[in-house]
């Protein structure tokens, strides 16, 4: 369910257009590391400028950064029950590529999953995930620029299906 709903909201931003305004935390990637290690929504309002919920249901409260299109391109879900960070997507759009992702991400453990993308069996997508950080992100395998359109924590890369 949780991964489903991440990949909705995903989705739906990464259609949604950016404006220029856009504050400096997006490709801030160790600050953004450093909100889901802790897993503290306390953390995560603190460090972000304009984080805010933006849904509050039964199982799950959605923080994001309201944008005029409606759409934030960071989104994290929290866990009710326990009040932590249960898993975070940055829509990136391209301004992240995957080589910059790893300078800014340190692991020893990157893995790459290949595998076509679905509704679109032609195409491939590269998913690169990083165990003990608990992130991953996608790019299309023909992509000579490596251009990563999302950032995941806390997501199954293998799961991840747009």
């Amino acid at each position: 369910m949780r991964t489903l709903t991440l990949i909705f909201f995903t989705f739906l931003i990464s259609c949604s257009q950016t404006s220029n305004s856009e504050v400096s935390y997006e490709l801030d990637l160790p600050l953004l590391q450093e909100v889901w290690e802790s897993k503290s929504p306390e953390l995560a309002f603190k460090k972000i400028k304009g984080l805010k919920l933006i849904k509050d249901e039964k199982e799950f409260k959605t923080l994001g950064i309201p944008r005029e299109s409606g759409f934030s391109p960071l989104t994290i879900f929290v866990l009710k029950k326990t009040n932590k960070i249960n898993s975070m997507g940055l829509s990136v759009l391209g301004r992240g590529k995957a080589d910059f992702i790893k300078s800014q991400i340190k692991a020893s453990d990157w893995k790459t999953i290949e595998r076509p993308i679905k509704d679109h069996p032609l195409r491939q997508e590269i998913s690169e995930y990083s165990v003990s950080k608990d992130v991953s992100f996608l790019y299309e395998k023909g992509d000579p620029k490596k251009e990563v359109h999302v950032i995941y924590w806390g997501s199954d890369p293998k799961k991840i299906n747009w």
